[in-house]
Parts: structure tokens; sequence; C-alpha cells
């Protein structure tokens, strides 16, 4: 690799750094940028919550056992059990 091209790559590579780091400047110390991030993950984490609670009984078998996570089938039979009035 010639000199020209490790000095490109290494400029590429600072000024990459510096928008990463300029980003998590503005998130940590932004509110409203802060507010909003937030709200994002909030809004994904709920999609997937979502996703979770429409699950069979098989995929939460499957998860369970891939993630070696119980508490999967426990909330998923507490679910179904409250859906019927237990």
């Amino acid at each position: 690799m010639s000199k020209t091209q490790q000095f490109a790559l290494t400029v590429l590579a600072i000024s990459i750094g510096a928008a990463v780091g300029y980003t998590g400047y503005m998130v940590v110390t932004k509110e409203e940028t802060n507010c909003r991030f937030i709200g994002k993950i909030k809004e994904a984490l709920q999609h997937t919550q979502d996703k979770a609670d429409q699950m069979s009984e098989e995929v939460a078998l499957k998860t369970a056992k891939l993630t070696n996570n119980p508490k999967v089938n426990q909330s998923w039979v507490e679910k179904q059990w409250s859906e019927i009035g237990y």
C-alpha cells in the first residue's frame, strides 16, 4: 500500500471518528435530541414486545431454548391465563 493510500485511509478514519464523536456528543448534551433518541429506542422496544406478545406457544418454546431464558415461557403462559380471565 502506498503512502498516499495510507494517508487517505487515515484521513477517512479520522473524519468518520470525528463525525461519530460529534453525533454522540449531540445526543448526550442536547435535551431535544436525547429525548428523540430515547423515544426511538422505546418505540423499537415496544414494537419488539408487541411482536413477542403475538407469538405462538411453539415460537415461545423455541425462543426460550435458543436464548436459554425460561422467563419467555413463563411470561407467555401468564399472558395466556390472564387472557382467559384467571
